[in-house]
């Protein structure tokens, strides 16, 4: 149950605004139309309602539900914004290419990895700012640019590896052919000449001759080091004309700056956005489906552990976002992906990530996908083979030592990868002629390892079937809840709801648990609840089992500490009968009744934050690393490895092995 206080709705107005800025802008080329987002107006209703925010006086609408709306109705007409900075960032980076003859993908690639180019602003001045500037120029924002880039050069070195024969010493001093090997690095081999015997199974013996220098191909390539940083407030007053060391402009700037902080939000705490992007909900570009028909019409023949590999791989097709230092955590789909962790970015898998997911999911045995982690991982684990030679399951990679061009896809076929991609922002499939692959492997005996009977580990755990009725009254709730709280707020909120309508403590419909009474406070508001796209996706994905954070059906409560001033300092003591569980931006969680934690485990999960996982059974095998050290270890060496980290800063959980 959440009180909502009128006098706090300041809060909800700053946590609304905030997330908008620090959205993940490659997601918008495809919703708006840049020449629409040159004229950009804010409506003159909207406009008076943010003239109240920067006014002389806080006036009583200033802490009014209506200004929540007008700001954030008027940063939801600034979002097209966004995308011409971002495009403009695009469009100069292209020039700067040309000029210096930078590699093309690289330097992209390079530029689609700064996710979130807002994670570091002042979010306070930034609002602050553009909304004195919207308030001054009759709502026209159309002429400002947020997002700054910067260029600087690096290179690598490009190594093509040259494909040797391998020999292998017999007792009598003489060779027999022993597959392959690839060099690397300038390296002194021996010389083989063919005897003219022949052993005893017909097979050419060889003699060693003499040694030579292999050296492979080697060729510095350019590229550039993108950054991309958030525009200053006093860059943008500079853009508008603003004059902001007039007196009267400081007066209105530093006043509508004291509103928003004195909304009691932390910076640190904001990290989600209204603005959500589901690539997974868009179809398969015909691109993709051209290249799907191309590999279906070769028709390459593999064995039953290859097309294994290559269904799974398939099955996360545009489904997941890419997240640099993403591993699995598990076989099979993983509800938290999506969700935002605490550097505000939307959780998913890197390309490592994703090939370890694979094969683990497919049913390989441990000792398999755990060498998957990394390309270095991978390059140590797996035998090398040839593009000629590839097949089915095979890897392809782009790897350099010092760690600065690092890539691998599965091979599914005719000349094709599958890859989780931080251009595409998912996994997608390329052609080689593209990706430019130079080095291939195969996990060590693909085709005779065993694999586990994975069952229906892909299928999702759907809660009961809705209405579109039901639906929409759902995300009204949700958001009249938890409309300023982010993404993981409205996916926590939707699953309490639903928590109740399966519990025998509640009634067993949505409706019914909405309006029981002495629940959601205000709940007659609820019915005039618009909520946007992006909550009410999120809402039918929790809905349809393929999103979630607390993943727990006995989480049937949550409130607002800072809203009641219950609970501990922060909140984070149990309420009454009722077990804490987690902390979500404002809002607390908890189960019903005590759970079975002791002492030790209750302390760590009151630190929990929004990217970590609630562990109440730990595996035999879990799987660590910290920094550039990868660790197994059994449950005991977990539980106290996790006591040695509450002390130390700098350390990475990469994976859990479940």
């Amino acid at each position: 149950m959440v009180l909502v206080n009128k006098k706090d709705i300041v809060v909800s107005v700053i946590f609304s605004l905030v997330m908008i800025f620090s959205s993940c802008f490659d997601c918008f080329a495809e919703r708006y139309d840049v020449a629409n987002a040159v004229n950009m107006t804010i409506s003159e209703e909207t406009l008076q309602e943010l003239r109240e925010i920067s006014g002389d006086q806080e006036s009583e609408n200033t802490s009014s539900s209506n200004v929540t709306d007008a700001v954030i109705k008027a940063l939801n007409t600034m979002e097209p914004l966004f995308l011409k900075s971002y495009d403009n960032a695009k469009t100069e980076l292209i020039s700067i290419i040309n000029q210096n003859s930078y590699d093309y993908g690289l330097t992209m690639s390079s530029f689609y990895d700064n996710t979130n180019p807002y994670k570091n602003c002042d979010y306070y001045e930034l609002i602050a700012a553009c909304v004195l500037i919207v308030s001054e120029n009759n709502g026209y924002i159309g002429g400002l640019n947020l997002l700054n880039i910067s260029v600087m050069p690096e290179s690598y070195l490009d190594i093509i590896p040259v494909k040797i024969p391998q020999y292998k010493k017999l007792k009598n001093g003489k060779y027999v052919l022993n597959g392959e090997q690839y060099i690397y690095d300038d390296s002194v081999v021996d010389i083989f000449d063919k005897d003219t015997k022949k052993n005893k199974k017909g097979k050419d013996l060889y003699i060693k001759t003499g040694e030579k220098i292999i050296s492979p191909q080697k060729e510095y390539v350019k590229y550039g080091c993108v950054t991309l940083t958030p525009a200053t407030k006093d860059e943008i007053f500079t853009q508008a004309n603003y004059d902001i060391s007039d007196p009267e402009n400081k007066e209105l700037y530093d006043n509508t700056l004291r509103i928003l902080k004195n909304g009691g939000a932390s910076v640190e705490s904001i990290s989600q956005t209204i603005s959500v992007e589901w690539d997974n909900d868009n179809p398969l570009s015909d691109k993709i489906q051209g290249y799907l028909s191309d590999i279906s019409s070769a028709n390459e023949k593999c064995g039953k552990n290859r097309h294994m590999v290559k269904k799974t791989a398939l099955s996360l097709l545009n489904q997941i976002p890419y997240l640099w230092g993403g591993k699995s955590k598990k076989a099979g789909y993983d509800k938290s992906w999506w969700s935002y962790n605490k550097e505000g970015k939307q959780k998913g898998l890197d390309c490592s990530g994703y090939v370890q997911w694979v094969y683990r999911t497919a049913g390989f045995p441990s000792e398999v996908w755990k060498n998957l982690l990394s390309t270095s991982s991978i390059l140590d684990y797996c035998d090398r083979t040839s593009e000629s030679e590839l097949k089915i399951g095979d890897l392809g990679l782009s790897h350099e030592k010092n760690g600065k061009v690092n890539h691998v896809g599965i091979y599914i076929g005719n000349g094709y990868f599958i890859h989780c991609s931080s251009s595409a922002n998912t996994v997608t499939i390329t052609p080689n002629s593209s990706l430019k692959f130079k080095v291939f492997c195969r996990v060590p005996n693909i085709n005779k390892i065993e694999l586990k009977d994975m069952g229906n580990i892909l299928n999702f755990d759907k809660n009961a079937e809705y209405t579109e009725d039901e639906l929409y009254l759902l995300a009204q709730c949700v958001a009249h809840e938890a409309q300023g709280e982010g993404l993981n707020g409205w996916i926590a909120v939707t699953e309490v709801i639903l928590n109740r309508v399966k519990s025998p403590l509640f009634d067993d419909s949505i409706y019914d648990v909405i309006y029981a009474p002495g629940q959601f406070s205000y709940n007659f508001e609820i019915k005039d609840m618009v909520p946007s796209e992006e909550l009410l996706t999120a809402v039918k994905k929790v809905v349809d089992g393929s999103l979630g954070v607390l993943n727990n059906e006995n989480v049937l409560f949550f409130r607002n500490p800072y809203v009641l001033n219950a609970g501990g300092e922060d909140g984070l003591d149990d309420w009454g009968n009722n077990q804490f569980y987690m902390k979500i931006n404002n809002h607390v969680f908890y189960t019903k009744g005590k759970n079975d934690f002791g002492e030790e485990e209750r302390n760590r999960l009151r630190g929990i934050d929004n990217d970590s996982e609630i562990i109440q059974n730990i595996p035999e095998d879990g799987y660590f690393a910290d920094g550039e050290s990868e660790t197994y270890m059994s449950s005991q060496e977990y539980k106290e490895y996790i006591e040695f980290l509450k002390n130390l800063s700098n350390y990475a959980v990469i994976d859990i092995g479940m």
